[in-house]
């Protein structure tokens, strides 16, 4: 009977024994089975993101990192000498990666497809879509494989993996995320302003005494608001026709226009609205009315915010009545969905009647 030998380094976790190693794709595809009593159902959505990231880095040529898969040998794994084998007909059962590894299987199907369906003639994409699997079908995957877990084990391990994980906050998501656009035209927009504003890059909500003028999750909202007219969170790819350098540049010039159009201490909370997300994410809503209903460019409704300077920004400030809470001496509610749309439909407004004077 055949076997496959892995080498790695063994160690004891949470007093099991386990095997820290590395296969091809292809070798592990060829092992591994799924037990759904310790599985839980696959996430379709999930597995199709995950694709999506996969096809989208090899395209651009990029290396893939993926964390250590996590498998249960069940004792089917032998040692002599350091040295593990197994025999071919057995299987190891995935413990957490499941998504990982079958959005991986879902590539290359789709990546041997387009293979199949591409033209004999068209020599240069034949041996892209050729190193591009070959790429995959060899990619080392890290794994961390108990050896001797029976099923009750396993399903505790699943249950701790799950519950036990702690997810990362939105903003430090935001500062590593490589799959969502909007992530990375925000952190390359942020790194250009460093000089200008403070940036919080990881809480995504400031404290009243914060110095930061915004955080990176609310410039990522700005920015999927000036293009989108969304105010909720969005990622993936942008539903626009600029090009990802048009979109930065827009971006950019908003920003700065905050510097110009805010007051002296713009990021005093306790004093001004201008560092309130509300009115952040309000103005870039505004900007996006602008352009759709005005027939400007982006970059004409964003020096069109300047026609806003009979606003004092101050939580008084008449324009904001419908947030001010006396008892609080502040805006309160101000981030809603109600509360942001009010606020963009109020700028806009101020901003059309300006530029119908001046016409």
């Amino acid at each position: 009977m055949a076997k496959v030998v892995l080498e790695g380094l063994k160690y004891k976790q949470f007093g099991h024994n386990v095997l820290f190693t590395e296969m091809t794709f292809k070798e592990l595809c060829a092992l591994v089975s799924i037990d759904p009593h310790v599985q839980r159902e696959l996430d379709s959505a999930r597995r199709q993101e995950i694709k999506a990231f996969v096809l989208s880095l090899l395209e651009k040529g990029e290396q893939l990192y993926f964390s250590p898969f996590i498998f249960s040998a069940r004792g089917c794994l032998v040692e002599k000498e350091g040295v593990f084998y197994l025999d071919t007909e057995q299987k190891i059962y995935i413990s957490d990666g499941q998504h990982r590894q079958q959005a991986m299987e879902v590539a290359l199907m789709t990546l041997r497809l387009m293979l199949t369906n591409t033209s004999s003639n068209n020599k240069e994409a034949i041996t892209k879509l050729k190193k591009q699997i070959d790429y995959l079908e060899n990619y080392k995957v890290p794994m961390q494989i108990y050896l001797q877990l029976d099923v009750k084990l396993e399903r505790q391990l699943f249950s701790d993996i799950n519950t036990e994980r702690r997810e990362a906050q939105p903003g430090q998501l935001l500062q590593y995320d490589r799959r969502d656009i909007y992530s990375v035209l925000t952190r390359q927009i942020a790194e250009q302003l460093k000089d200008d504003m403070e940036i919080e890059l990881k809480a995504s909500r400031l404290v009243t005494s914060s110095s930061a003028l915004t955080t990176l999750v609310t410039m990522k909202r700005c920015i999927v608001a000036l293009f989108e007219g969304s105010i909720s969170t969005v990622s993936g790819q942008p539903y626009v026709t600029e090009s990802n350098k048009t979109i930065q540049q827009i971006g950019l010039a908003f920003f700065k226009q905050w510097l110009l159009i805010f007051p002296k201490n713009l990021q005093n909370r306790e004093r001004y609205v201008s560092g309130l997300s509300g009115i952040q994410i309000a103005l870039a809503r505004t900007v996006y009315k602008l352009v759709k209903e005005q027939h400007v460019s982006h970059l004409e409704a964003i020096a069109a915010l300047s026609y806003l300077k009979g606003c004092t920004w101050r939580h008084t400030d008449p324009l904001f009545n419908s947030m001010y809470k006396l008892p609080h001496k502040r805006l309160v509610g101000h981030s809603s969905s109600t509360a942001i749309n009010r606020t963009a439909d109020l700028f806009f407004e101020i901003i059309q009647q300006e530029m119908a004077v001046k016409k």
